[in-house]
């Protein structure tokens, strides 16, 4: 096992793997989503296949950045707490940044 040099080189692995994954998934929906085969009432209906292809990646897309947003308007908040409890500490670091 390797030795880690410091908490931020385990923070810097743990953003690379959660990265990968959220990639790895992305792509992979996108993927299903255009190997799908079309419903076979509508099959003749090219244009409407490709509609419907193209709603669902826009669905896709925009829970996405929905989930995003989310968890970005919940990240600023935890993280000015967790620098408060941290110079409540007397680890005044994070001031500074």
């Amino acid at each position: 096992m390797a030795a880690w040099r410091s908490k931020s080189d385990r923070f810097d692995l743990l953003y690379m793997f959660n990265h990968s994954f959220s990639s790895t998934r992305s792509v992979n929906v996108f993927y299903r989503v255009n190997q799908e085969r079309p419903d076979p009432q509508t099959e003749h209906d090219t244009e409407r296949t490709k509609q419907e292809r193209e709603f669902k990646i826009g669905s896709i897309g925009f829970a996405d950045s929905l989930g995003i947003l989310c968890a970005s308007l919940l990240a600023v908040p935890t993280e000015l707490e967790l620098c408060r409890t941290q110079v409540r500490r007397g680890k005044v670091l994070c001031q500074g940044l």
